[in-house]
């Protein structure tokens, strides 16, 4: 009895031994090549088909014995051929399929020529008793041999419609291979019970080979599973028709063939393209364990270029929101879009601007990432930030200069000319009361201009003191027409279009008055010898502006123009090129001839409004007028 358990541990055990084999030479097949390992198997049929001429049997329990190369060969073979199936499609399993044929063929021509030789009087092989010894067996052998084989090709054809069939049900992978490696065994009885029913046997063929190999089908079946599983995470898919596999073997080899090299030729651009893209591409499974990556993301990971990522998970490679880990569970209905950073050597991180987005293949969900090192791009857009504030600060230096440099110049013919006037008063008018009071009231006259252009100094620098009250702008306009000579609107038409009631402003008047009545004196000046001229004055609400409503940038640039309104300027004058318009609210900056003008203007004007937190906006088209648009937010309750 012992030695009948030993026997039978003995057999199972080398079915595992084999199995394992032909699983560790699958897992290593892109080494030794497909079609190696596919012979290999191809010739295990045949040696199982060899082997079980023999007759060679072990007990499985009292008098019923099986078959040692049916359990020991056959079903680690059949295994390994729904491995091949699953992961590598119809036309794999085809050529096995093919080799098995051909080696059979092989068989029967040898054994029929071996069986003939014995029999061959004079030239026998094997002469006298050993040489009719060996063909009795072969003949006795050949009828087994034969329904055993069309049993096995029975089953090989039917494993692949069995497990089609189960995943079309919508049945788990694992569980479809549990199913179908035992259903095929019973597929494969069809032959037999056939036979069976022709001699009257038909409850032999439910015999210890049977159950024999049941038992092992079953157990192969869960170590197929474990190592699909847990090795194997990129499969074809085999949610085929049922009968695609008879049909392509018989009808369509040929095609298949074609189909498979344009396949590999496709396949070969798609690597090209997705190894040797410089962005970053990694796909991981639902648990985020890395599938495949280009040589990219294998050079940032530092992984070898061999290989697909060794298994490693995408959540321990980048860090998300200042050391957050990757969550795949957010992204399961459409693409995330976020920054990530890397740990690189010595104590460096590389920043990535990523995207990944779910896909399904295959009844698995796959995420698929894609990224780009911004880390360089980065460090160059702090670099130049730097480097335009520096621009900035040397300019407004610059300007500064400029600024003292006109200043000095002014406020020294101010001084010079109050001193002479001072000297002419002393020495030569000293008796003469009414030339010391002409001098007097020049002394006077020029110390108020440079009052005034100390004003505009304090308004171009933003530190004057503003008395800010609700300003209604229907009277502000009636003042500006007031103020402005007759004289200087005697051959223009002035065009003064008052605003309504609710149009009020928080401002400084008078700062307000200021630069109307400048703006539109600068208007007037540039109508100048137009026959036709026309100058403009109007309010509108900020969304109703002529010229294109666009705040500053900084901390007004998302303002909402339904809270403004806009003061508008608009003549048909000689107009500016766009040279001389970018540059008009420069200090000292001017198109007039030397003596008429300083170039504070309209620099005075935009520090006003700018301190009012407004902002002036121009549209100007050379020889055809200029618009200016300055724009002021309304008043609370305006």
């Amino acid at each position: 009895m012992l030695e009948y358990i030993y026997a039978l541990s003995m057999v199972f055990m080398e079915m595992l031994f084999l199995f394992v084999v032909l699983l560790a030479l699958y897992h290593q097949r892109k080494v030794i090549g497909d079609s190696a390992f596919l012979m290999i198997v191809a010739l295990l049929f045949a040696f199982d088909r060899w082997v079980a001429a023999a007759d060679i049997r072990v007990v499985l329990w009292g008098t019923t014995t099986f078959h040692v190369a049916e359990v020991a060969i056959g079903l680690p073979a059949l295994a390994t051929f729904l491995l091949i199936y699953i992961m590598q499609g119809v036309l794999a399993a085809q050529r096995v399929l093919l080799g098995i044929i051909v080696s059979f063929l092989i068989y029967i021509y040898i054994g029929q020529i071996t069986r003939l030789q014995c029999g061959w009087t004079g030239y026998s092989i094997f002469p006298g008793l050993y040489g009719g010894a060996l063909e009795a067996l072969l003949s006795s052998g050949r009828m087994t041999v034969n329904v055993l084989a069309v049993s096995h090709f029975f089953e090989l054809f039917c494993l692949p419609m069995i497990y089609s069939r189960f995943m079309i049900w919508g049945i788990s992978r694992r569980w479809a291979i549990m199913l179908a490696l035992p259903g095929a065994l019973l597929a494969g009885m069809l032959p037999q019970l056939a036979s069976g029913v022709a001699g009257g046997s038909i409850f032999q063929v439910f015999n210890g080979d049977f159950y024999a190999r049941l038992a092992g089908i079953v157990i192969l079946a869960i170590l197929l599973v474990i190592y699909i599983e847990r090795f194997e995470a990129e499969t074809t898919d085999t949610r085929v028709g049922v009968l695609d596999f008879v049909f392509a073997f018989f009808g369509s080899y040929g095609r298949l063939q074609e189909t498979e090299k344009h396949l590999l030729e496709w396949q070969n651009r798609f690597h090209a393209v997705f190894d040797y893209s410089t962005e970053i591409i990694v796909t991981c499974d639902d648990r985020g364990r890395i599938m495949d990556c280009n040589i990219a993301a294998k050079k940032l990971f530092r992984m070898p270029r061999r290989g697909s990522g060794n298994g490693q998970f995408l959540q321990k490679l980048i860090e998300v929101d200042g050391g957050q880990k990757l969550d795949l569970k957010s992204t399961f209905h459409a693409p995330k879009h976020f920054e990530c950073t890397v740990e690189l050597e010595e104590e460096k991180k590389a920043l990535l601007q990523a995207s990944i987005f779910p896909v399904q293949m295959h009844r698995q969900l796959i995420f698929v990432m894609t990224a780009r090192d911004v880390t360089a791009e980065r460090e160059f857009a702090r670099e130049r930030e730097a480097l335009t504030e520096q621009l900035n600060h040397s300019q407004r230096l610059e300007s500064l200069g400029i600024l003292a440099g006109g200043i000095a110049h002014d406020f020294n013919n101010c001084i010079h000319a109050i001193l002479g006037y001072v000297d002419a008063a002393a020495f030569f008018d000293r008796g003469n009361p009414e030339a010391l009071e002409k001098h007097l009231a020049k002394i006077g006259k020029i110390a108020e201009q440079a009052g005034k252009l100390t004003q505009q100094m304090l308004g171009f620098a933003r530190r004057g003191k503003y008395h800010v009250v609700n300003i209604r702008l229907k009277e502000m306009f009636e003042q500006c027409r007031m103020l402005i000579s007759p004289q200087k609107l005697a051959a223009i038409d002035f065009e003064v279009t008052l605003p309504p009631e609710d149009f009020i402003i928080a401002a400084d008047s008078f700062q307000i008055q200021q630069v109307l009545i400048n703006m539109l004196l600068n208007a007037v000046d540039a109508l100048k010898g137009n026959v036709n001229a026309k100058l403009e004055l109007f309010a509108v609400a900020g969304a109703d502006s002529p010229v294109k409503f666009a705040p500053p940038p900084g901390d007004r640039e998302n303002e909402n123009q339904e809270d403004y309104l806009a003061i508008v300027i608009r003549d048909n004058g000689c107009g500016m090129p766009p040279e001389v318009a970018s540059r008009i609210f420069e200090p000292f900056f001017t198109t007039k001839p030397v003596g008429s003008g300083t170039g504070m203007g309209l620099s005075m004007a935009h520090g006003i409004i700018a301190n009012h937190k407004g902002w002036i906006q121009l549209d100007s088209i050379p020889g055809k007028g200029t618009t200016f648009a300055i724009f002021l937010h309304k008043a609370v309750g305006g």
